[in-house]
């Protein structure tokens, strides 16, 4: 059986995983039992330690970091093509 794609897990959910991982339980079992992957587990584990954030809010900022540069770029081009313009 293949694991469920990415979903969103209620907070009681979650409150159970971090406390079976307490109790001494192993990655791979608690893995089995709730239907995880390696990664996810890592995820929720890094989201409780507050070492991560969200998965979409860190894609709306690398997003928003990635427009602001096209942003500056294009800012820097505009003012190449007027100060030749007032050259001309």
């Amino acid at each position: 059986m293949g694991f469920m794609p990415y979903k969103k897990r209620s907070q009681e959910e979650v409150d159970a995983i971090l406390k079976e991982l307490e109790t001494g339980s192993s990655r791979w079992e608690v893995c089995q039992k709730y239907d995880l992957s390696e990664s996810s587990l890592t995820r929720i584990i890094n989201v409780s330690r507050g070492l991560e954030a969200e998965p979409s809010k860190r894609k709306a900022e690398s997003k928003i970091k990635k427009l602001e540069d096209t942003l500056k770029e294009r800012d820097r081009e505009i003012a190449l093509l007027k100060a030749a313009l007032k050259k001309s």
